[in-house]
């Protein structure tokens, strides 16, 4: 997590955009990175369906799950439901959380922007193994297995077109 949260710094701080990936790892020591950009909220919802999809298919344990984000603090018991994209008082951070069967934990840098100026503050780890939502909820169940040949077949080619998808 930290070896890609500092690449994930270094580029920003070049000037460039973080697409938002998946990198899942599975027990046969196979990496699949999955690069999801998404423009709007539909987009995000349906590039989610097809990571845990893609997760499922090749049995992925653990995972990493890299982007930009608006992030919000707000007070306990809040009843403000606006995205963070949304709100004022939002900041602008690097996410990298590590997923596996024994929870999820945060990476997070803050982004600052001044004009063609770009500094990521240190990162700092978020939650205790603790942490859910819909970035970190994709894991397939334990134990499911692979799929059977006739829903394999279909996956190959729902997935043709992936870089690791053929195989």
């Amino acid at each position: 997590m930290r070896k890609q949260m500092a690449q994930s710094v270094e580029a920003v701080e070049r000037g460039e955009d973080l697409i938002p990936c998946f990198i899942g790892f599975n027990r046969r020591n196979e990496a699949f990175m999955i690069g999801t950009p998404w423009d709007d909220e539909e987009d995000k919802v349906r590039a989610l369906f097809y990571v845990k999809m893609f997760f499922a298919w090749k049995e992925v344990d653990s995972y990493l799950q890299v982007s930009e984000a608006w992030t919000v603090t707000r007070e306990l018991g809040s009843t403000d439901t606006r995205a963070p994209a949304d709100c004022p008082e939002r900041q602008e951070v690097i996410v990298v959380n590590g997923v596996n069967r024994a929870g999820a934990v945060g990476l997070h840098a803050k982004i600052a922007r001044d004009g063609k100026m770009v500094a990521c503050s240190d990162p700092e780890w978020a939650g205790n193994g603790d942490m859910t939502g819909r970035m970190t909820d994709l894991l397939p169940p334990e134990g499911m297995g692979p799929p059977p040949p006739h829903v394999e077949e279909r996956l190959k080619v729902i997935f043709a077109n992936f870089p690791q998808g053929g195989a």
